[in-house]
């Protein structure tokens, strides 16, 4: 849907060639500054890589890290692996093109059931976010199955 959107964003610009969006993925630690002129900027090897990847997408795709293939890998299909060039990095990263999401598994339409609580100290977690320009951190932990 968002490549699309960028597609037809680029012809409503009169663009002469079209716009393309490439995505890198990877998944890991990051910093966030603090300074006035770093406010917002995440810094670290996890976005340097994920930046390697994006670079490394073919023009319309999605390129992911081990890491994120290994945590979504039974919610998305993907096609082989590769190998990417990471300036910055010793080795070469192992990468994989996604195709498209898996099938819809039962898992993912468990609903949210009788978490007022968490769901309001979200959603009041997020507005703090909204009214100070401030990231928050917020972790989500519980067993298997029961609607994280």
């Amino acid at each position: 849907m968002l490549f699309r959107s960028i597609g037809r964003f680029g012809e409503e610009l009169g663009l002469p060639i079209p716009l393309r969006l490439r995505v890198g993925i990877h998944t890991g630690p990051v910093a966030v500054g603090s300074e006035r002129s770093e406010q917002g900027l995440v810094f670290g090897a996890t976005v340097n890589l994920a930046a390697r990847l994006q670079q490394a997408a073919e023009p319309g795709g999605v390129l992911v890290s081990e890491t994120a293939w290994l945590l979504t890998n039974d919610s998305v299909e993907y096609g082989s692996q590769l190998e990417v060039e990471a300036k910055g990095f010793e080795a070469k990263a192992r990468a994989w093109p996604v195709i498209a999401l898996a099938p819809r598994s039962s898992r993912r339409t468990i609903p949210l059931v009788d978490r007022r609580r968490e769901l309001r100290l979200l959603q009041d977690t997020f507005e703090g976010v909204r009214e100070t320009a401030r990231g928050h951190l917020v972790t989500l932990l519980g067993e298997p199955g029961v609607g994280k």
